[in-house]
């Protein structure tokens, strides 16, 4: 049951590993913001992976990299796969349940669009600008 698990969302392969929480039945209250400078991982949550959401994560990759950004690493996950200790994820507004279900304290962006959504845009920016980064 401790043993990392290790899945495939489309072309992309993930290691989950499992994580301990000192009362699961306790709530913690949903984060709603994290300072840009704390992030080290993005992840872009997906349900089957079959090409959009893939297409967006490279979109984002870039953004960030035209932005120059280093340092924050962008990963591709299935939304059930989720770790509890997820920092910022993005995911289209119909998985967002899903997310916030299994990373309870991450900061959840969610979009609409897979392609020129706003909200990509925006969190480059916050992250370019050193400013929080607020759940939406």
């Amino acid at each position: 049951m401790n043993e990392p698990k290790i899945g495939r969302c489309g072309d992309l392969s993930y290691t989950s590993y499992p994580v301990a929480l000192a009362d699961p039945f306790q709530e913690e209250p949903m984060a709603q913001s994290i300072p840009s400078t704390e992030i080290k991982t993005i992840i872009f949550a997906c349900e089957a992976g079959m090409g959009s959401s893939l297409m967006s994560v490279n979109m984002l990759k870039k953004k960030l990299a035209s932005a120059k950004i280093e340092g924050i690493s962008v990963v591709h996950m299935p939304a059930r796969e989720i770790p509890a200790n997820a920092q910022v994820v993005v995911v289209h507004m119909s998985l967002a349940d899903v997310v916030r279900s299994k990373a309870p304290n991450a900061v959840v962006l969610t979009f609409k669009l897979f392609m020129n959504d706003p909200v990509f845009d925006q969190l480059v920016k916050a992250i370019a600008d050193k400013q929080d980064i607020k759940a939406s």
